[in-house]
């Protein structure tokens, strides 16, 4: 991204494109290491996060969500079942299924957890604007949205 200073007119497509991943990869490493001050990856803050929005889970929806196999899902809950954090039982809907949910410990856990990190992001989109903010918001929908459209 330090290239983008040195350009002139309107940036190609490409040009953006590398932008947006040089960008979305600063984002993640930056995520990345305060999750990893707390004792944590990245994936398995977002799994606990997940559980402590939605409450009890499907492993086949944490894996849609997270966008992983179920059988990833299955070991990374295999290793936090393991640590205390979460518990399986079964779907009362249906008794082959089994939900995931968080402990007592595993929500004290992710809220001590996710607090750095919610305060590095507030850092980080901190240097925009509101208008900026909702620019990029409804910019990154646009994009979102242009990769469903088959045409």
């Amino acid at each position: 991204m330090a290239e983008r200073a040195e350009r002139s007119g309107v940036p190609t497509p490409a040009e953006l494109s590398d932008d947006f991943f040089a960008a979305a990869k600063a984002l993640r490493a930056h995520a990345n290491a305060t999750l990893r001050e707390q004792g944590f990856t990245l994936a398995r803050g977002k799994l606990l996060s997940i559980l402590q929005r939605n409450g009890a889970t499907r492993v086949s929806v944490l894996a849609r969500k997270l966008d992983i196999t179920t059988r990833s899902v299955t070991e990374a809950v295999d290793a936090l079942e393991r640590d205390g954090l979460v518990r399986r039982a079964p779907d009362p809907a249906d008794r082959r299924a089994v939900l995931v949910s968080l402990t007592d410990r595993g929500s004290a856990v992710i809220d001590a957890a996710v607090q750095p990190r919610r305060a590095a992001m507030k850092r980080t989109f901190g240097a925009l604007s509101p208008s900026q903010r909702t620019e990029l918001a409804e910019l990154l929908a646009i994009l979102t949205a242009s990769t469903r459209d088959p045409g």
